[in-house]
């Protein structure tokens, strides 16, 4: 068995049970039972998650499916689950999911041949939002079916913020959990970005963007966004990069997130909140002095654009 998917939930007993459902499936209908295994961290749930989980057993064990699960004695946070789950892996690759996120169909056999036959390190796919009303967008809008990206910055660059979401990720697990708890001040919620960039630093990888992940956009999380967005969460996973590329190029990597992020600031309500967030940023990252004044100026030109030029633009179309 070269593959195990993990799944780190929390109170997602019923959307589970069907997610699981749906996995064992996608095992059996491809004849995968020797390449994916699946591996679940319960996090203290309060409902019936844990019994879902064992009365699957016989049902995995009947299909020989390898399942293994787990269950914290209390709530250690999404962070630390992850890293709990990712710790009792044993195989050389595993695949991260969300408990209320679905892989696409066909897509564990897809994974399972092109790492069979590529050298490669690192996977991601794209994603569908599903929201309250049934309704589901693309996403990442993405126009190729498949891109191979090389070693290195480049990838990084291109791709490594696509890492905030960890449904669909596929990683080489030797080192990545050694190299991340080595530094406690770093570790973040964004652990998965970093995850992605440790590989790419190491190995070749593929966008199977033809694949898209069923992301629920309306349950609730187990976190909650801060007043910046969790940007001081997510510059921790860029952090480790440091030591390899320097800190010039890791924060010109931390600038093209915020702009390709911007959905995480507030510009629609005035400059002088936008100048306390811009603050609060900076202060709270770690070499905030290297960053400020890179991040004012494409913050300044981001709220020119929301507020000015595209209200001109859009009055323009109306008038004509």
């Amino acid at each position: 068995m070269k593959f195990q998917i993990l799944i780190p939930t929390y109170n997602r007993a019923e959307i589970l049970h069907r997610n699981l459902s749906y996995l064992l499936l996608q095992i059996k209908d491809y004849n995968l039972q020797s390449d994916v295994g699946v591996i679940v961290s319960d996090n203290a749930s309060t409902d019936d998650t844990f019994a879902i989980l064992n009365s699957l057993m016989p049902t995995f064990s009947k299909e020989n499916v390898d399942y293994k699960i787990y269950r914290n004695e209390k709530n250690t946070g999404l962070e630390a689950n992850a890293v709990q789950v990712l710790s009792v892996a044993t195989t050389e690759y595993v695949i991260f999911l969300g408990d209320d996120d679905f892989l696409p169909d066909k897509f564990l056999e897809y994974a399972v041949a092109k790492f069979k036959t590529e050298n490669i390190g690192w996977m991601l796919t794209a994603a569908i939002s599903e929201n309250s009303d049934g309704s589901r967008t693309d996403a990442y809008g993405i126009e190729y079916d498949e891109k191979k990206f090389p070693v290195g910055y480049s990838s990084i660059w291109e791709v490594s913020h696509y890492g905030h979401k960890m449904s669909g990720l596929v990683l080489k697990r030797e080192g990545m959990l050694e190299s991340y708890i080595s530094n406690p001040q770093w570790r973040n919620l964004y652990l998965f970005i970093y995850f992605l960039a440790y590989n790419q630093i190491k190995y070749p990888g593929i966008f199977a963007a033809k694949y898209k992940v069923l992301v629920n956009n309306y349950n609730k999380k187990d976190f909650n966004y801060n007043s910046i967005g969790l940007l001081d969460e997510v510059f921790k996973s860029y952090n480790y990069l440091i030591g390899v590329y320097g800190i010039r190029k890791v924060i010109k990597l931390l600038l093209r997130f915020v702009i390709i992020h911007s959905y995480r600031i507030t510009f629609t309500k005035g400059f002088s909140l936008l100048i306390k967030q811009w603050r609060k940023i900076y202060k709270r990252y770690e070499f905030g002095g290297k960053l400020k004044w890179g991040l004012l100026r494409i913050l300044v030109k981001e709220y020119i654009k929301q507020n000015i030029y595209l209200p001109v633009v859009r009055f323009k179309r109306n008038k004509e």
